[in-house]
C-alpha cells in the first residue's frame, strides 16, 4: 500500500510538472519536485484549478454557441459625462445602460424608473 501512495504522489508531481512546463511556468517545476506533496497542492489550488475553470467556461461556450459568452473581466466603455441629463428619455436610457453593465440591480432599476416616470 505504501508503494501505491508513493507512485500516486510521483504521478501527480510529474503531471503538474508537465503542466507547468507546457504553460510556461518553469519555476513551478522546482516547487513541485522539491516539496512533493505541499508543492503539488499549492500548484493545484493556485494555478491548475483556475486554469481548468477558465477552460471549461470556454469549452462550454464553444459547444453552446447560442448561449452568452463567459463574463469578461475587464469592460471598456467610453467615459460618460458626470452631469445627469435633464430629459427623462435620456435618463431612462442611461439607467438601462447601467443595468446592462451590472452597475445597478434590477430592483434599483425599477425603483429609479418609477421615480423618473413619476416626475413626468
Amino acid at each position: 500500500m505504501t508503494y501505491f501512495y508513493g507512485f500516486l504522489v510521483l504521478a501527480v508531481q510529474v503531471y503538474f510538472a508537465i503542466h507547468a512546463y507546457r504553460t510556461g511556468r518553469e519555476w513551478w517545476i522546482l516547487v513541485i519536485l522539491l516539496v512533493p506533496v505541499a508543492g503539488a497542492l499549492v500548484y493545484l489550488f493556485a494555478i491548475w484549478l483556475p486554469d481548468f475553470e477558465r477552460q471549461m467556461q470556454r469549452r462550454d461556450y464553444r459547444t453552446r454557441p447560442w448561449s452568452s459568452p463567459p463574463p469578461r473581466t475587464v469592460r471598456s466603455r467610453p467615459a460618460q459625462t458626470a452631469t445627469e441629463p435633464d430629459d427623462p428619455a435620456q435618463k431612462l436610457k442611461l439607467l438601462k445602460q447601467m443595468l446592462d453593465d451590472d452597475l445597478i440591480t434590477e430592483a434599483d432599476y425599477e425603483a429609479k424608473k418609477a421615480e423618473i416616470l413619476a416626475e413626468m
